[in-house]
């Protein structure tokens, strides 16, 4: 049981990583779309 608590919460480490880089990309997305 420890392991698979282990291993689930890297997943959500990663989809939190996931959704924070996805934001700093749309923010990125709209800075240059605002500037062009």
């Amino acid at each position: 049981v420890q392991a698979s608590l282990k291993s689930l919460r890297r997943l959500f480490d990663l989809f939190y990583q996931l959704s924070d880089i996805r934001d700093h990309l749309n923010q990125l997305m709209e800075l240059g779309s605002r500037a062009a």
